[in-house]
């Protein structure tokens, strides 16, 4: 085969050297009829000549060798130079733009796949030309195709820049600030300290997020910009938002190897402060990633901060050397930032703040980082704070401390000491900081006793001092009056005893340290928890003052956390229920944060309680013997979350769907961990979460999205018993948000369906997809036939318009909807038409339509059939009401028709074709795709426009009855879309 290709070749190159020696020939004999004006040197058409000669001789005489063998690299050079002076000389090197030009043209093609296809037609120019990405025509067709509607083509386009935006930092300059938007656009999100917004609605194409933070990733590695990169590292941390798992772990390792790479081989910084030069110098990679972690954080001013979950998660997963390493790593930035604060360190952004900020998102993930001469250096900056910044600073530096000390070794007495000392005046006399700020303290002031300094005495004198001043206010008369000064006071108080309660077990230290029990007495001789408890009820049924019981509600919150039973009794009940009923919408929301704190507190506890028995299974297999001999407490706190979620679900799920946004933000918190935990029957709630999904505010679409898709996957064969009453739910909510006429679609290049995302979920599998479908049309035969009312019609309309505008993506979908509005038309059509105009049935049953099976009729039928209609007794007239309501039926009866008509024109489809479709079997006419005709063609009400205004008076009922019937009389006779566009 080898030497046939070498002779096919051999001859080829003959033919052509014998033409282009005949052509030498030519010009040498005649010169006159050179066609190039004698432009040829003739002094060396004969020594070319000559040597073509050469060539056709020696065609046939080359050696046998390797076809595949390129030769030596000067014949390579000699071949490349040739074939670059060749192509100079031919035509096609003028053709690059006009070919440019047409790829770019083709960008704005309507098919998606002709778009995507000059994308990457576009990256092979750019293959061997990257400068082209820099010109202003390139660079608006692809930054416009990065917000192209189609997620197949933006992805395409990110692709083709990440190609080049690393290698160039002039393509990066241009390019990123779009590129990065892909993951971060607009939306409602974290607040930075500088008070911008940073907005963290994303591309909706999975796709297109994920190589987007691959890009970023790349892009992170290769600049040397620190704002750059903490813009970078900021955008991936809230991808820890996401929805989709796979991108939120995808995020998750994506900054571990950015900041914690498995071969990294930094300094230590837990070395001596006296550093040679050569040292620093070392240290300079670490001083950088401690600004860039620094600098992210600062970006995030929740209290919960992405980051917290991102350090955590990271530690979360690692176990033996990795772990070991890791804590190494952690450690190493914390030493550093420590560092910084005694040296007034000069790293960009960095401040006391910032640095403490930063400590304590390391030290909540890893909390036997801070050691007890780490702790003490810290200790001065807390403070009884006056200015914003110092209570945040102080708020934090608390925090640190309190899941630090439990990990401190016995040693660090002195840092306790001196810590005990600084947090007694922040408890008795607070300056500043709220409620935030003495929460930390008490908690911190019993988390240094219990393991540190065993003080208990201290804590129980401040028990008994503050609960005797607690039971004078219980039995203060009700005629002395309370000054606002008096209300701050006992607010305070309340605050202190409660928080108290929580953290410290006095009933344990009652029956360890037996010198305290007759002081710990002097309080109750009963639970001191429940003691509080009880004053707490007593304040709040004494003292109707808002404000004040608002606070003893908090309170009360703080002692359900310590002791879960105290929620499920009934005068915890009684509170709560009248809380709920009420229209103080403070309240709501108060008790509200009260559940999810609380729901919050049991799940992190039943967590370390989780991982406690993980170790203990691990070691041994011994049988509980508390449990055994009947210790059931932890039983009975076990089933308080389900137990509270499931009393109070109907006014959780009413919050959620509230006008006021601190109420619907925490009554949803509390629904995603109702669902994510499975305290409640999903169907109680999955109405609730397609209306927010509805929600024009994205950032909640967005969330009720991830907790629709969480619920899909675990109860998919349970929701499809709630289709109509969510799709309905979805209405009522819609009116609630929106002002004016509720459409079913968003107004937008293409339309999209508020239903969609539902029908996107569904639509992975065809049972699920055909069983949606089915039960959702059926919301067209639902209405009673004489009994409509107007918001029957707008709920019809609000249907039609999603089954118009779902993305459907075979024909199957779309027969599967036009068979089953042919059915409601052929029975509840039928019906009403009759009750509307007997005769025009007559005139239908005597002429079908063209698409309905002739009906024979003999003369002598015929005439039956008048005698029929012609003896039945005449109805005597309506009243205008029912009248009004028979037209509502005819609008939806109409919608019906119109909407058929709508999807038979925009998927092409005639009604022979429809009609001849088998349902509930699979079939290749069926698996086609559904293609549009116009992507951004919306169903048109211009012939029914009662559908949009009120049926109200005698003329618009004669007028509806007219177009009814004039929508029935086209139906099958108006054009087919095969026919529309010939």
């Amino acid at each position: 085969m080898t030497q046939s290709a070498r002779e096919l070749t051999a001859a080829t190159l003959g033919q052509e050297l014998a033409a282009g020696l005949k052509q030498i020939n030519i010009w040498i004999d005649e010169r006159n009829a050179d066609d190039d004006l004698n432009l040829k040197d003739q002094s060396k058409l004969e020594p070319f000549g000559q040597r073509l000669k050469n060539a056709l001789r020696n065609v046939w005489k080359e050696p046998v060798s390797d076809v595949f063998d390129i030769g030596s690299q000067e014949e390579v050079l000699r071949i490349d130079r040739l074939a670059e002076e060749v192509g100079t000389i031919q035509s096609l090197r003028n053709s690059f733009q006009p070919i440019l030009n047409i790829i770019l043209t083709a960008l704005d093609a309507p098919p998606i796949f002709m778009r995507t296809k000059a994308l990457r037609a576009l990256g092979q120019i750019v293959m061997s030309d990257a400068s082209i990405l820099a010109t202003q025509n390139v660079r608006r067709a692809i930054e416009s195709h990065l917000l192209d509607s189609s997620s197949a083509v933006r992805d395409a386009a990110v692709e083709l820049i990440g190609k080049y935006m690393i290698d160039s930092l002039e393509v990066a300059g241009d390019y990123y600030q779009k590129i990065a938007d892909r993951i971060a656009v607009r939306g409602i999100s974290h607040i930075a300290a500088n008070g911008k917004l940073i907005f963290f609605s994303k591309d909706t194409g999975l796709g297109v997020r994920k190589r987007v933070i691959k890009l970023l990733k790349s892009f992170y590695s290769v600049t040397e910009d620190t704002t750059r990169r903490i813009d970078i590292a900021t955008r991936i941390v809230l991808r820890m938002l996401d929805e989709d798992e796979t991108v939120r772990d995808l995020a998750l390792k994506t900054i571990e190897e950015l900041w914690f790479p498995a071969a990294a081989t930094l300094p230590s910084a837990m070395k001596s402060k006296t550093i040679s030069s050569s040292n620093a110098q070392d240290k300079g990679p670490l001083l950088t990633k401690v600004a860039i972690v620094m600098g992210t954080a600062a970006n995030f001013r929740d209290r919960q901060s992405p980051l917290e979950d991102v350090l955590h998660k990271i530690m979360t997963d690692k176990s033996g050397s990795d772990a070991t390493s890791l804590h190494l790593r952690y450690t190493e930035i914390c030493e550093t930032l420590i560092d910084g604060l005694v040296d007034a360190s000069d790293l960009p952004g960095f401040t006391v703040f910032n640095c403490i900020r930063t400590i304590y998102l390391f030290a909540s993930a890893y909390p036997a980082i801070l050691s007890g001469s780490n702790a003490s250096t810290l200790l001065p900056y807390l403070k009884n704070a006056t200015t914003q910044e110092e209570q945040a600073t102080s708020d934090y530096l608390l925090k640190i401390f309190r899941v630090s000390i439990p990990h401190m070794p016995k040693t660090a007495v002195k840092f306790a000491q001196e810590l005990q000392t600084a947090l007694q005046p922040m408890i008795i006399k607070p300056s500043g900081g709220g409620v935030q700020v003495l929460q930390e303290s008490v908690a911190c002031m019993c988390i240094v006793v219990q393991h540190l300094t065993r003080d208990f005495t201290r804590l129980v004198n401040l028990l008994k001092s503050c609960n005797a001043r607690l039971q004078e206010a219980i039995r203060r008369p009700l005629s002395s009056e309370m000054t606002a000064n008096d209300i701050r006071a006992l607010s305070i108080l309340i605050f202190i005893v409660a928080l108290l309660g929580e953290h410290c077990n006095y009933d344990a230290v009652r029956r360890e340290h037996h010198e305290l029990a007759s002081d710990i007495g002097s309080i109750s001789q009963g639970s001191i928890v429940e003691h509080i408890y009880d004053s707490l009820l007593q304040l709040y049924a004494k003292y109707t003052v808002p404000s004040l019981q608002g606070r003893i509600l908090q309170c009360l919150g703080f002692l359900f956390r310590a002791q879960p039973t105290l929620m499920t009794m009934e005068r915890s009940a009684s509170v709560m229920d009248a809380i709920f009923t009420s229209t103080e919408e403070e309240s709501r929301a108060r008790l509200l944060k009260i559940i999810q704190e609380f729901l919050i507190s049991e799940a992190a506890k039943h967590s370390a309680k989780e991982k406690e028995n993980g170790k203990e299974k691990a070691k041994t297999t011994d049988v509980n013997m508390d449990e055994l001999v009947g210790n059931t407490d932890g039983f009975a706190d076990s089933g308080v979350s389900s137990a509270i979620v499931q009393r109070y679900l109907s006014p959780i799920l009413d919050a959620a769907l509230s006008q006021n946004p601190q109420i619907q933000a925490t009554a949803i918190d509390v629904l995603s961990f109702t669902i994510k935990q499975g305290l409640a029957h999903p169907l109680q709630s999955f109405p609730v979460i397609i209306a927010l999904e509805t929600s024009p505010l994205q950032h909640l679409s967005n969330r009720a999205s991830a907790l629709h898709a969480v619920m899909h996957t675990k109860h998919a064969s349970l929701l499809n018993t709630r289709y109509t009453i969510s799709a309905r739910a979805s209405f009522d909510y819609q009116k609630k948000v929106m002002s004016g006429p509720v459409r079913g679609f968003r107004v937008q290049e293409p339309p999209v369906a508020l239903l969609q995302r539902w029908y996107f979920l569904v639509r992975e599998k065809r049972t699920t997809r055909q069983d949606f479908l089915k039960s959702m049309v059926k919301v067209f035969q639902e209405i009673p036939a004489n009994r409509a009312t107007q918001d029957d019609i707008d709920f019809t309309r609000y249907m039609a318009e999603n089954f118009s505008a779902f993305d459907y993506k075979t024909q199957e979908e779309v027969f599967t909807v036009i068979r089953y509005l042919t059915i409601v038309l052929s029975t509840t059509g039928m019906q009403l038409l009759e009750t509307i105009s007997p005769s025009h049935l007559l005139s239908h049953l005597r002429t079908p339509s063209n698409h309905s099976p002739p009906v024979a009729l003999t003369p002598n039928t015929s005439d039956a059939m008048e005698g029929v209609i012609e003896a039945i007794p005449a109805k005597p007239p309506l009243e205008l009401r029912d009248r009004i309501s028979l037209m509502r039926s005819s609008v939806i009866i109409a919608m019906v028709m119109l909407l058929k008509a709508h999807l038979k024109t925009l998927y092409s489809l005639s009604e022979d074709k429809c009609s001849k479709f088998s349902l509930g079997k699979k079939s290749a006419i069926g698996d086609k795709p559904a293609v549009k005709r116009h992507d951004g063609m919306i169903i048109s009400w211009e012939r029914l426009p009662f559908a949009l205004n009120h049926i109200l008076t005698t003329d618009d009922v004669e007028n509806q009855k007219a177009r009814f019937l004039d929508i029935w009389n086209e139906d099958g006779v108006a054009a087919e879309p095969e026919d529309e566009f010939l």
